[in-house]
């Protein structure tokens, strides 16, 4: 049986989406609870956002959500509001390199804005029964890396030009990559013209981790200041640093080496050309 961490930026959010069959989907025909049972939630949790950082100072929501899982952990981080998810995820692979899970899979609090709630349950029913691996060594390594977003960007234009709530910050996308890659800046090959499934909610092998040191996470926590601008930028990131620096992304539908149920279920899919 594979271990299943999934790992949340948090301050008081009442994660209701997963507590509801419907999960803010009305419309949809096909939806189902998302199988929680056998992952464990470890909520890494703001400091300023609560006097007490425990389990017990969980809003009686979000503590209601928590019992869906195998187990809880609260872990409190001393970081900036501003900061969002991305030093939060850096700080997860650096502090548990050791120790990973066979998988872990990052989500926002609110999930299901930019995943599909069928997407999520499929992925862990798959890994429950062994079918996610097993697939996976007959087709290649596609399990080790997988991004669960129903939101998919081409071109985008942030990685030419800053946002405009960005303008005032001494960080751009090429600096952010020249950051977090150094001697593989070479691979920068793609400004532009790539696209990726955005939001960073995605999921992720302890082999395609541990294939950089755990250095590596240690300077991408503390060497960059993951302010909201430099997490946006991440966002176009994320894929590389698990694909040798390579930024395309081709869309799901598209990957002969996927499994079935991840080609086709994409029917909240939508794509954006040139956007932020």
């Amino acid at each position: 049986e594979y271990s299943v961490d999934v790992v949340m930026p948090y301050c008081n959010e009442p994660l209701d989406d997963l507590l509801s069959k419907k999960t803010g989907y009305e419309e949809d025909w096909l939806v189902s609870p998302v199988p929680l049972r056998h992952a464990r939630l470890l909520l890494y949790r703001l400091e300023g956002c609560v006097g007490e950082a425990g389990p017990a100072s969980l809003p009686p929501r979000a503590a209601k959500v928590a019992e869906l899982f195998s187990s809880l952990e609260v872990i409190p981080v001393a970081a900036s509001p501003n900061a969002w998810e991305s030093a939060r995820y850096f700080l997860h692979m650096a502090r548990r390199y050791d120790v990973l899970a066979d998988f872990t899979i990052v989500l926002h609090p609110d999930v299901f804005e930019h995943v599909n709630p069928r997407t999520l349950r499929n992925v862990l029913q798959s890994i429950r029964v062994g079918s996610f691996r097993q697939a996976a060594g007959q087709l290649g390594s596609w399990h080790e890396y997988l991004s669960l977003s129903h939101h998919y960007l081409m071109r985008p234009s942030r990685a030419r030009f800053a946002s405009t709530n960005c303008t005032d910050v001494d960080l751009g996308f090429r600096d952010l990559w020249w950051r977090l890659f150094g001697d593989e800046k070479g691979n920068l090959t793609e400004t532009s013209d790539f696209g990726f499934y955005c939001c960073s909610q995605f999921l992720v092998h302890k082999d395609a981790v541990r294939r950089r040191p755990k250095s590596w996470y240690e300077a991408a926590v503390d060497s960059v200041a993951w302010e909201h601008c430099a997490t946006s930028y991440m966002e176009l990131l994320w894929h590389g640093i698990f694909s040798s620096g390579e930024l395309h992304e081709r869309k799901r539908q598209e990957r002969a080496e996927l499994p079935l149920f991840l080609k086709v279920d994409n029917f909240l899919e939508s794509t954006s050309d040139g956007l932020v």
